[in-house]
């Protein structure tokens, strides 16, 4: 039953979005709009299955104060160091505003521009990236971690694996848009939505961990913000790059300090 009510979560959230008549494209204004409404309303309903069914209500005060600051703070440090590499590529080339990257909900970002440009979008009310930056993190932190952890929350491993499946899954719908507006072929939009089923589902991993270990929905949505804004790392241009050995040494090196710092950021002692 508890699978079941994820699985009913999961394409709630995304049937909603398709409630709209209308063929534009995901990044108009007016669809973009509305999507945001879509996801307001599943969100007014995901909590409903885990609020009569969940067995762990203790994750439930997901959304206390004690601890806040330094869950979102070590989240965006772990997450940082994943990205050490292409962070020095990034700042290397004068590309403070990621733009063409797709990030971890399979987004698009926006145009590459000076650093501030991004946050003046924001005070400028730019709707897709409030979208990626502000609404996606929020709602899907909110509906595939708040929601549907405690509804399977038995085996902690269980559920580190188990939940990023539906989050990798509610990204598959791109391939309509991916066809429709794009030009793709079926055969090549579905292999755009399978790798982002992949990046998506690892990204879901550390999102559903870092949930679990500390208690807090601001870890993962800081993780998800971030991985939004910086798109998936751009290997091939960075091993071209004249300073390519660099940037891939320092890569395996962000790897390897995230791999040690995380059990000891994300210790429930330390919230």
């Amino acid at each position: 039953l508890a699978f079941l009510a994820c699985l009913v979560i999961a394409s709630t959230f995304v049937g909603f979005l398709y409630i709209w008549r209308g063929n534009q494209r995901r990044d108009d204004p007016s669809t973009i709009r509305r999507r945001l409404f879509s996801i307001t309303l599943a969100c007014s309903v995901s909590w409903l299955p885990t609020y009569f069914w969940a067995t762990r209500l203790h994750q439930a005060r997901c959304l206390r104060v004690v601890g806040l600051p330094r869950a979102v703070l070590d989240a965006l440090f772990l997450v940082s160091t994943l990205f050490a590499g292409p962070l020095v590529y990034f700042h290397g080339n004068g590309v403070g505003d990621r733009a063409e990257g797709r990030g971890a909900a399979g987004d698009n970002v926006s145009t590459a521009a000076p650093p501030p440009s991004w946050l003046l979008r924001l005070a400028a009310g730019d709707l897709a990236l409030w979208r990626n930056l502000v609404a996606a993190p929020l709602a899907e932190e909110f509906v595939f971690r708040a929601c549907m952890v405690p509804l399977l929350g038995v085996e902690f491993w269980n559920v580190v694996l188990l939940i990023p499946l539906f989050f990798g899954a509610a990204h598959l719908h791109h391939a309509a848009d991916l066809m429709r507006h794009q030009g793709k072929s079926l055969r090549g939009a579905l292999l755009v939505v399978g790798f982002q089923f992949l990046y998506t589902t690892v990204f879901g991993w550390l999102a559903t961990y870092l949930f679990l270990r500390t208690g807090h929905l601001a870890a993962p949505v800081a993780a998800h913000v971030f991985c939004n804004w910086a798109g998936f790392p751009p290997f091939g241009d960075m091993l071209s790059h004249p300073r390519g050995i660099l940037l891939a040494l320092t890569t395996a090196a962000g790897v390897a300090v995230f791999f040690l710092a995380l059990p000891r950021l994300t210790s429930p002692d330390r919230y």
